[in-house]
């Protein structure tokens, strides 16, 4: 299926949850790598713009049900978004004293600039180096996937990836994102309603314990 959330778009890079196991299992040599690599980790699980990633703050973790979530309200939109915490978002948490990564700059402009830098050498430092069909400074190519990578990259890599689950509906995944590209779904779901979010809440924990799974798996393995 064609990735209706990103229709304007017309080739869009992103990555798959393997590699981004392989960015997370491989540690940066510098400081400054390893906040970018969590800015960039924590986008590939929140799906938020690069406007609204940098907004996240300690105050906008709340809890429900038991699970915890991040609120916010979109920049760009003005969208309403409870968006569940995964595992791997918590694990950068709890390095943070429970908080978020500290900004690469205080100007708004050089800390984008800066991710958008950082990000590169991350992915290229974790080994994604195959080429890939893309757009490059404005040109359609083939170049080093890394290349490719932007500070939109990690929002694309959740609609994509989520899109290829079968218990996600697109109906969930743009809860999460805030995307509004669908109006027949709108008609039907109340922007308000907080059930979609409480729903991804659910299958992150499935995910969680799957991954801890594997890694028992492999470590029986290993003995």
């Amino acid at each position: 299926r064609l990735i209706e959330s990103f229709e304007d778009e017309v080739m869009v890079t992103y990555l798959d949850f393997e590699e981004i196991d392989k960015i997370i299992d491989k540690e940066m040599p510098e400081e400054r790598l390893q906040i970018a690599k969590d800015w960039f980790l924590i986008s590939c699980f929140t799906a938020q713009r690069i406007s609204d990633l940098f907004r996240m703050n300690k105050k906008m973790i709340v809890r429900e049900n038991g699970n915890r979530f991040i609120s916010m309200r979109q920049f760009k939109t003005g969208q309403k978004v409870l968006i569940p915490i995964h595992f791997r978002v918590e694990e950068i948490l709890n390095r943070y004293d429970g908080g978020f990564p500290p900004l690469l700059s205080k100007n708004e402009q050089s800390n984008r600039s800066l991710l958008s830098q950082s990000i590169k050498k991350v992915v290229a430092i974790s080994g994604i180096r195959e080429k890939v069909r893309g757009r490059y400074n404005g040109k359609k190519g083939i170049y080093p996937k890394w290349k490719l990578i932007s500070n939109h990259t990690g929002r694309r890599s959740f609609a994509c990836n989520f899109y290829n689950e079968e218990e996600w509906s697109n109906a969930d995944i743009m809860n999460i994102t805030g995307h509004k590209t669908e109006s027949s779904f709108y008609k039907y779901i109340d922007r308000n309603d907080t059930t979609l979010s409480h729903k991804g809440s659910e299958m992150f924990e499935k995910m969680r314990l799957k991954s801890l799974e594997k890694k028992q798996n492999e470590n029986l393995k290993v003995v």
